[in-house]
């Protein structure tokens, strides 16, 4: 039984062996050897997974001295260049020790040494490969078994003891449910408090409200844009009153959307420029400083040349129109278009299509003061098509929406000119649009609207009390 057990040991422990589980290996071979100490291949292989050098030197002395003819053991006895003599040597008297066969399974397991008794001395065991007795193997396996038929005895082989069924919670179970319930409380006491301290800052914050709850549109009494009819809200009565006056106060009449936006500036730059150079060329212009802005606005086109970017075409542009240097300012714009290809991106057409076509409203405006109809046409025509690519390719631009109704204006179709200039405030990014408002009073005032022009002039004067063209407007209207 003893030797069945060993070369299942060892068969184990060489496949472990030879998949590279060195440790698993190794006990398997020291079991095997346990059990069966005499096993040439056993050693041999408890050789080959060795911890060190001096382990493989001691499982070889073993090889050879059960065997001092296997060739494998010899042919590693000459690789360290020894004799067996001389490896005796080196390993010392602890080599002499060589482990005890192992008893035959059939004999018996000694009996329990008492107290009386003196311990048996223990058997000297090689360094490394320790192989107890397998007397003592045995009897602790004995031992072993009655421990454990003890642990596995039925409880009613205990007596004295009276066993029921449990019928109450669990030993804790009701502190723990205690500790759940007050946790939940502490959750929902600083969730009220939370809340309560939110909405007092929320009541006392107007900025706050106005996010949370914004008006919304709903009909009102004075409908905007008001009627011909005369309102006390807005504008000279025809018949003297103790406030003659007009004042720009906010009103109900303000529509809901340019009221939500009250608190932006009209004229934010858009598209969004990082550069600092094209933001401050920016706020020149429109402080009417456009000689000091153009030069660091050609200085940005050509910083560009390598990595193309529209926005700095753009503002050129604008400057130039503010300068009146219109064909200057389309064969920038057209220098642009022509770069489109270097670097596709969906916004760069729809800016260029609407600095065109504004510049082009403009030199059409002018070829019909010259009389040069031909050529005022030809750009009325591309007036329109530049305007609605680009207001297809981003509706958030101002310029093609002053484009389109400056061209409609030409032709004297206020009203086509105003319903675009109303598609244009209905963009979100646009309600408060300044430029987009007061094109509406001019088309207004045109029309001979005055009193919608003095309402454009005040939602103007809403958004941007500084504004002059905005007073202007109302000058005039008056």
């Amino acid at each position: 039984m003893a030797s069945e057990q060993a070369k299942e040991f060892r068969k184990q422990g060489i496949a472990a062996a030879k998949s590279g589980q060195k440790d698993q290996a190794r006990q398997l071979l020291q079991q095997s050897l346990r059990l069966e100490p005499g096993s040439e291949t056993a050693w041999l292989w408890l050789m080959s997974v060795a911890r060190d050098q001096r382990e493989k030197m001691i499982c070889l002395y073993k090889l050879l001295t059960i065997n001092p003819n296997n060739q494998m053991g010899l042919d590693a006895l000459q690789s360290l260049g020894m004799t067996l003599e001389q490896l005796a040597q080196q390993l010392g008297s602890k080599a002499e020790a060589v482990p005890p066969a192992a008893a035959p399974a059939s004999v018996a397991p000694p009996p329990a040494r008492t107290a009386a008794q003196p311990p048996s001395p223990a058997v000297a065991q090689a360094p490394g490969v320790p192989v107890p007795e397998p007397q003592r193997l045995a009897q602790a396996q004995a031992e072993l078994d009655a421990l454990v038929r003890e642990y596995l005895a039925p409880f009613a082989e205990y007596s004295g003891i009276t066993w029921t069924r449990k019928t109450s919670k669990r030993a804790g179970e009701r502190d723990s449910l205690t500790l759940r319930l007050y946790m939940a409380g502490g959750v929902t006491a600083v969730l009220v408090i939370v809340f309560i301290i939110g909405a007092v800052v929320i009541m006392n914050n107007p900025a706050a409200r106005a996010v949370l709850f914004a008006p919304t549109e709903t009909p009102t009494r004075t409908p905007a844009p008001p009627t011909p009819t005369f309102t006390p809200t807005l504008g000279l009565t025809p018949t003297p009153s103790p406030t003659p006056e007009l004042t720009l106060t906010p009103s109900p009449t303000v529509n809901v959307n340019i009221a939500q936006n009250s608190g932006i500036e009209p004229t934010e730059i858009y598209p969004d420029v990082s550069e600092r150079g094209i933001r401050e060329s920016v706020g020149l212009i429109n402080a009417g400083q456009v000689e000091v802005a153009l030069p660091t606005l050609v200085a940005e086109v050509t910083l560009v040349q390598s990595n193309f970017n529209p926005n700095p075409y753009y503002y050129q542009a604008m400057g130039l129109v503010k300068q009146g240097e219109l064909d200057r300012a389309a064969e920038v714009l057209r220098d642009a278009e022509r770069r489109l290809p270097e670097k596709p991106n969906d916004n760069f057409a729809p800016l260029v299509n609407a600095g065109l076509a504004y510049v082009d409203a403009l030199r059409a405006e002018r070829a019909l003061a010259d009389r040069r109809l031909d050529e005022a046409r030809a750009l009325l025509a591309n007036v329109e098509d530049r305007a609605q690519n680009a207001i297809d390719g981003d509706p958030r631009l101002e310029q093609p929406y002053l484009a389109l109704a400056r061209r409609y204006a030409l032709d004297q179709d206020y009203t086509r000119a105003i319903g675009v200039i109303d598609e244009g405030l209905a963009v979100p990014e646009l309600a408060a649009n300044l430029n987009l408002i007061l094109e509406k009073g001019e088309d207004y005032f045109q029309q001979g609207e005055f009193e919608l022009a003095t309402y454009q002039a005040f939602l103007a004067l809403y958004v941007n009390p500084a504004a002059e063209p905005a007073h202007i407007l109302q000058i005039r209207t008056a």
